[in-house]
C-alpha cells in the first residue's frame, strides 16, 4: 500500500505545480503590463521634453519682441515727434503679435502639465494591473497548496495502512 500512497503524494505534488505554474504566467503577464505602462509614461515624459523646449522658444521670441518694439516705439517717437499714424498702428500690431505669443505659451505650458499628469496616471494604473497580477497569482498558489494539502493528507492515510 505504500506504494499507493507514493503516488497520491506525486498527484499532490503535480497539481501544485501546475498550480504554481498557472501562478507564474500570471505574475509574469502583470510585469509586461507594468512594462508596458512604464514604458508610455517614458513616452510622454519625451514628449514633456519637446513642449518644453518650444516653450522656451517661445519665451525668447517674446522677450526678443519686447526688446524690438521697445526699440522701435522709442525711434518712432523721437523720428516724427508723435505716435500717430504708421508708428501707432505698427504699436498696436507687436501688441497683437505679443498676445498671440502669450497664449501660445499658455497653451504649451497646459500640454505639459497635462503630459505630466497622464504619464503619473499611467505609471499609477500599471503598478495597480502588477498588483492584482500578483494577487490573482497568489490565489492560485493558495489554491494549489490546498489541493496538494489534501493529496498529501490521503497520501499519509494510504501509507498508514
Amino acid at each position: 500500500m505504500s506504494g499507493f500512497g507514493g503516488l497520491i503524494g506525486g498527484i499532490g505534488g503535480a497539481v501544485g505545480d501546475m498550480f504554481t505554474a498557472e501562478a507564474d504566467k500570471i505574475e509574469a503577464q502583470g510585469d509586461w503590463n507594468a512594462a508596458a505602462r512604464d514604458i508610455n509614461a517614458a513616452n510622454i515624459e519625451d514628449q514633456n521634453i519637446n513642449l518644453e523646449k518650444l516653450s522656451n522658444n517661445i519665451q525668447l521670441a517674446q522677450e526678443t519682441r519686447k526688446i524690438a518694439k521697445v526699440e522701435g516705439a522709442d525711434t518712432a517717437i523721437q523720428g516724427s515727434g508723435n505716435v500717430s499714424g504708421g508708428s501707432a498702428g505698427d504699436i498696436l500690431r507687436e501688441n497683437i503679435q505679443q498676445g498671440s505669443l502669450a497664449k501660445t505659451m499658455i497653451n504649451t505650458q497646459s500640454a505639459i502639465k497635462e503630459n505630466a499628469d497622464l504619464a503619473q496616471e499611467d505609471a499609477y494604473k500599471g503598478e495597480a494591473e502588477q498588483l492584482r497580477a500578483k494577487s490573482n497569482a497568489l490565489d492560485k498558489q493558495a489554491q494549489g497548496a490546498q489541493i496538494a494539502g489534501v493529496f498529501s493528507i490521503l497520501g499519509g492515510v494510504a501509507g498508514m495502512m
